[in-house]
Order: structure tokens, then sequence, then C-alpha cells
């Protein structure tokens, strides 16, 4: 619920539905995290979330800030959307979750 706190997020509605959204999340020094980017199943294949991710890295460059995103490795698909918008993988990771048992 305060994920808008982090900073902007802009959104696609189609009636009064939330179709996409992409947004911001964290800022270092230099460098803006590209976040939230999501869009319904239904209005996927539309350019959505493209426009989305090219209006959020216009403000992040406007303000001479680096974008940067992370991905899960298996979500090809939003993989080749920001590969297709200039993104290239940097680094790979493994991440473990941990909770409490």
């Amino acid at each position: 619920p305060k994920t808008h706190l982090y900073g902007d997020y802009f959104g696609i509605r189609e009636g009064t539905r939330l179709a996409a959204m992409a947004g911001e999340r964290m800022r270092l020094p230099g460098l803006s995290e590209l976040s939230g980017v999501s869009t319904w199943p239904e209005f996927r294949g539309q350019g959505l979330a493209g426009a989305l991710v090219r209006r959020v890295v216009r403000g992040f460059l406007d303000r001479g800030d680096q974008p940067f995103l992370h991905c899960y490795a298996a979500n090809a698909g939003a993989i080749a959307l920001y590969e297709s918008l200039g993104f290239r993988i940097r680094a790979r990771l493994a991440i473990t979750i941990l909770a409490l048992a």
C-alpha cells in the first residue's frame, strides 16, 4: 500500500480497471530502480508495459540517473521486453528465500 512513497508510478487504465503499471522503487547515488512493471494477462501484447517502462526511464535519465532492474531468470517474457528496450543482463544472482519455521 505504500509503494508509491518510493517514487513515481504510472498506470494505464482500461475503463476503471488498472491494466498495467510501472514505477520506481529505489534510488542510489546516480542509479534508479525500475520496479512494479506489471500487466494483467488479458492486456498483454498491446505494448502497455513497454510504454510505461519508457516513461519511467525517461524520468530517470532526465535527472541523470542510470536505470536498473532485477527480474527472475525464468520470466522469459519480461526479459525479452526489457532487452527490446535496451536493458542488458549484467549479472545473474542466486537468491535464497528464508522463512520462519
